[in-house]
């Protein structure tokens, strides 16, 4: 699966719209919409901050493999009516999610290692 569809797979889990994302990322809903028909190219500042936002890596969005995505999908939170400042806040939850369980893995295995 394309980034784009990943994107909008994603989006659309945490019911959010193409305007949410538009507003979050401050680009047209335009752009949002040609980045999800795979028309458009995403730089990478605005994919880091779609991953913080959706609790993904980064590789689970440029990666052709789509398992992980699908999972996170699945397992989204749907938002209501949601405002830009509430999106910023999810994103700086899940980013400390995501930052504690890569040093929970690192941990685990060094203590593996010795």
């Amino acid at each position: 699966m394309k980034t784009g569809s990943k994107i909008k797979m994603l989006r659309a889990a945490h019911g959010l719209t193409q305007q949410n994302i538009a507003d979050y990322l401050k680009v047209s809903r335009e752009f949002i919409s040609m980045i999800e028909s795979n028309e458009r190219e995403i730089g990478l500042n605005n994919l880091e901050k779609l991953t913080d936002l959706f609790g993904v890596e980064l590789i689970d969005l440029v990666n052709e493999d789509d398992e992980n995505v699908t999972v996170t999908a699945s397992l989204a939170f749907r938002a209501g009516e949601i405002q830009v400042a509430d999106l910023e806040q999810v994103s700086k939850f899940r980013s400390i999610v995501k930052n504690y369980l890569k040093m929970q893995k690192i941990y685990k295995e060094t203590i593996d290692v010795h």
